[in-house]
């Protein structure tokens, strides 16, 4: 059902360290249930041996932003007092992480640059996975990484994507003229929070491949 979310606790796993996921799909597509991302949450699980939660957040078209970033912040802030044991009784955590790839990969860096205290005591480190962190789409890789058959060399995932289709693609999620609006607020584009807050977020692990298009915006913010 949509809406739902899932935890994966692999065998002998502290409750008390969990790692929250958030999927990927352009922010309008998957959820924990679909097989491609309970494979990954469930892997992820038991190679970390974390309890992982994979949460399903609210998709666009149907809502715009910010909906997808204050579901996962809602779900971050529950996570931190509820571990997998009850939905109800309270159960501290005393480690956090939170990984995501392609979308989720933004939403999980997005959710980190100004959590709540109560988030930021427990908060450990963040892992992105070809994070899509910029919507502006500015990256000189959506030009250097265009897929190119001569060479065999660019981003053979996406062949025919473009920095016009990726604001396309982004204003599905921030809406009509959404770009304008909102495509440098950090909550939708993570490249542009501000550096003092970046530098106060726990350890971050970006993996993206030099292939990429999303190569130079994952770049720009380890830098």
């Amino acid at each position: 059902a949509r809406g739902a979310a899932e935890w994966y606790v692999p065998k002998g796993a502290d409750p008390t360290r969990r790692m929250l996921f958030l999927h990927g799909g352009s922010f309008f597509l998957w959820a924990p249930q679909d097989a491609e991302y309970r494979s990954f949450g469930s892997r992820l699980a038991h190679e970390c041996n974390v309890c992982v939660l994979s949460v399903d957040y609210r998709l666009s078209p149907e809502f715009l932003f910010p909906a997808a970033y204050e579901d996962s912040v809602a779900a971050l802030q529950w996570m931190v007092t509820h571990g997998p044991g009850s939905i109800v009784e309270e159960s501290p955590a005393t480690d956090v992480f939170v990984a995501g790839d392609s979308a989720g990969g933004c939403l999980a860096l997005a959710v980190c640059v100004a959590p709540k205290i109560s988030v930021r005591k427990v908060l450990r480190g963040i892992v992105g996975i070809s994070s899509w962190i910029d919507m502006t789409a500015a990256g000189k890789s959506y030009e250097t990484r265009q897929w190119d058959p001569a060479r065999c060399f660019g981003d053979a995932t996406n062949v025919g994507s473009d920095r016009r289709s990726g604001q396309d693609e982004a204003e599905v999620y921030l809406g009509r003229s959404g770009l304008k609006k909102h495509g440098r607020d950090w909550r939708a584009s993570p490249v542009f929070a501000p550096p003092a807050r970046l530098r106060k977020m726990p350890p971050v692990l970006l993996q993206v491949g030099d292939y990429e298009l999303l190569l130079d915006e994952n770049v720009l913010l380890q830098q």
